[in-house]
Parts: C-alpha cells; sequence; structure tokens
C-alpha cells in the first residue's frame, strides 16, 4: 500500500509518499517537483526506532520558504507507542531544518492535521488524542494538550489572525492551548 500527499504551491509540487511493504522499514519523503518526473530535491526521514513511520499532512510557511510534514513514528514494529513526528525542511535545497518527536504517552498516538500560524511562527499539529504548538523556526514546544482516549483532532485551521486554533469541533487559545470552546 502507498499513501501519498500532495499539495500545490506556486506551480511547483509538493509530493510525500510512504511506501508500505512487510519486510521494509518505510521512509516518508518529500519531492519538489517542476515537471511530471524531474525532482528537484529529495528528503526522507526514519525515526529513532525501527517500526513504522508515515507521513500524514503537509503545510507551508506563509513566505514559502519552509514544508512542515507531519505524520507518526513508531518506536518499534509492532510498539503500541507512536510518537507525532514533524520535520521542517526548506522547501529551496530539501534540507532538514528541524526534526520534533512528541506523544502524550499513554495510548497510540498519530498525528492528522498541519497548520502554521499566518505570521508564519508557530506550527500547530493534532490528530489521536493530542495537540501541540511548535515554534516554526526551531521546533521547540510552545505548548501541547492531551486529550481523552476518544478523542481525535482530525482537521486543523488558525484563524486569520492568529489568535484561535480550529480543531475538529474545538477551538483553542493559540498562545497557551487553552480550551476556548467546544461544541462536544
Amino acid at each position: 500500500m502507498r499513501k501519498m500527499l500532495l499539495l500545490l504551491l506556486g506551480g511547483l509540487v509538493c509530493l510525500s509518499y510512504t511506501p508500505v511493504t512487510m519486510g521494509e522499514f518505510p521512509e516518508p519523503g518529500i519531492h519538489e517537483l517542476t515537471g511530471p518526473v524531474r525532482p528537484l530535491w529529495d528528503a526522507r526521514y526514519t525515526g529513532p526506532g525501527i517500526g513504522e513511520d508515515y507521513a500524514k499532512a503537509m503545510a507551508v510557511s506563509p513566505d514559502g520558504t519552509t514544508v512542515f510534514v507531519t505524520g507518526s513514528v513508531e518506536k518499534g514494529v509492532g510498539d503500541k507507542i507512536k510518537f507525532f513526528g514533524t520535520v521542517a525542511y526548506d522547501i529551496a535545497t530539501g534540507e532538514k531544518l528541524w526534526v520534533a518527536l512528541n506523544s502524550d504517552y499513554r495510548w497510540d498516538t498519530s498525528a492528522e492535521a498541519i497548520a502554521v500560524s499566518p505570521d508564519g511562527t508557530k506550527v500547530f499539529v493534532t490528530g489521536k488524542h493530542y495537540t501541540v504548538a511548535y515554534e516554526a523556526e526551531t521546533g521547540t514546544v510552545i505548548w501541547e494538550r492531551r486529550e481523552s482516549e476518544s478523542w481525535v483532532g482530525e482537521s486543523i485551521l488558525v484563524s486569520p489572525d492568529g489568535s484561535k486554533v480550529y480543531i475538529s469541533l474545538h477551538v483553542l487559545d493559540a498562545a497557551t492551548g487553552e480550551q476556548m470552546w467546544s461544541l462536544h
């Protein structure tokens, strides 16, 4: 099975794929293409363990210089603890700028969605049981939220003024991660 993500950016296509085949250790990759098959660069990330790693979502900084890829990183084959794995790449060169691995350590956690603040200073990632905000320049955690076992953030948006983060049916304060309101 092959999972693919496409992101259009000013005439360029960013492609991230994960080959998942028994006996292989999959590596998420991101490719920037100017034509049908001519990659400008190819960057891959393999997590610290020997388990399955895969890309799930991508976002680009407002100035178009950085692409952020998030997904799940498994510690070991069949391991129940997965991390949110988020990698920032220089979009011009493919150079890896930073890697952040975070988890709630209680349940199987997987990243589902990513968004960048309108001013480009923060990156927000959400998924199963967990949400985290990073400094876009360094990957340093600004805040994190651990949720109940049944909670899954499947989509994420940042308000135009950057003050609120919308996750599925919840709204968080972008600066603190505190819940402002929820429809649940």
